[in-house]
């Protein structure tokens, strides 16, 4: 990392495009072959190496806060920034890993499982993975308020909700806190950046190429679904998943395709996260344990996630954004019908086969 800090590379233009698109290739053909091979050969200890990475950043960040002891400038709460939505819903769907994700239930019952070494590792894998997300999660919300070293600087940075948008903003705005945390240890600047940057990369590539093989399994299980056994080939799914999300990606100059869909990502996400608690509060009812702990936060989460996907469908509808506003009423619908076979599964009562 420091060598990088001190002679940074950038990617050169090449046949394939600029060196973004040309990122991108070698990123998707990466994230196909963590797919096809068996996941202890890349996917697991590649997994372990990012552990490692992110228990010495965090060590690092979290060190350098308590000797820095910044002051958090930014507001309570900005009550009423200008263009932004109402914080009721929006705040739920927002706030995503660090309280609730539907991605990470993906994660848990895709690949985790698959990889325990006994059934009863399960809690301690589960909830001490939740813990540290917890803990990471934290050290985002500090390195967003206490980050920034004036009042002044922080305004500038949320000055607006469009001042703030993008998916380059948000990140931008942990790596500088985050990076400030470290320097107050007596590390250079360039070089805390490049420790943090290389935390959220590290982890942009696990959420890849575990994507990809999750997007596999799905495809396999169509394919068993609907008698299309081609699917249920790993190299077949694995290019179909992979190779679709570079297409996205190419779907707009300089290979920025991908952030058609960024808009939809806490919505989704969230909503999976309201399903996943569906999925387990039926679960519990039919093998006559307590419902009470998963019922109540999936009502929740439902409520409020569904509730922010028909203000976004309005919202595409309105600004004539026809792709975004047919893929969320398409995610609307799927979780009526999902929901609708929970109520199902409950009316049968406990007696009947999950």
């Amino acid at each position: 990392i420091w060598i990088g800090s001190q002679h940074p590379i950038t990617m050169p233009d090449t046949f394939l495009g600029s060196g973004l698109v040309t990122w991108e290739w070698i990123i998707i053909i990466y994230a196909f072959c963590a797919s096809v091979l068996p996941v202890w050969t890349l996917l697991q200890p590649r997994d372990y190496i990012n552990a490692e990475e992110l228990i010495v950043g965090l060590g690092l960040m979290y060190a350098g806060l308590f000797v820095v002891a910044p002051t958090i400038v930014a507001p309570a709460v900005q009550a009423h920034p200008e263009g932004a939505p109402s914080m009721i819903p929006f705040l739920f769907i927002t706030i995503a890993c660090g309280a609730i994700s539907g991605f990470h239930s993906l994660v848990s019952s895709g690949t985790t499982v698959r990889q325990l070494d006994n059934e009863r590792d399960a809690q301690m894998v589960g909830y001490g993975g939740m813990i540290g997300e917890g803990i990471l999660s934290t050290m985002a919300v500090l390195a967003c308020t206490a980050g920034f070293t004036t009042v002044a600087l922080w305004k500038e940075h949320y000055s607006s909700w469009g001042a703030a948008a993008g998916l380059g903003a948000k990140v931008g705005a942990f790596v500088d806190g985050g990076a400030r945390f470290i320097q107050g240890l007596g590390i250079g600047e360039s070089f805390a950046t490049g420790i943090v940057v290389v935390l959220v990369v590290s982890f942009a590539m696990t959420t890849i190429d575990t994507a990809t093989r999750l997007q596999r399994y799905v495809i396999g299980e169509l394919g068993s679904d609907y008698k299309l056994n081609f699917l249920k080939n790993r190299y077949i799914g694995s290019f179909i998943a992979a190779f679709s999300a570079l297409a996205l990606c190419l779907l707009k100059a300089g290979g920025k395709g991908g952030l058609i869909l960024w808009p939809l990502f806490g919505t989704s996400n969230q909503l999976l996260a309201g399903l996943a608690l569906v999925m387990v509060t039926v679960w519990l009812y039919k093998t006559k344990k307590p419902t009470i702990y998963t019922f109540l936060p999936m009502c929740f989460m439902l409520f409020m996630t569904m509730w922010a996907m028909l203000v976004n469908i309005s919202n595409y509808w309105n600004s004539e954004n026809w792709l975004l506003m047919a893929i969320g009423s398409i995610l609307f619908i799927l979780a009526l019908w999902l929901v609708g076979e929970a109520y199902l599964a409950f009316k049968k009562g406990r007696s009947a086969t999950t």
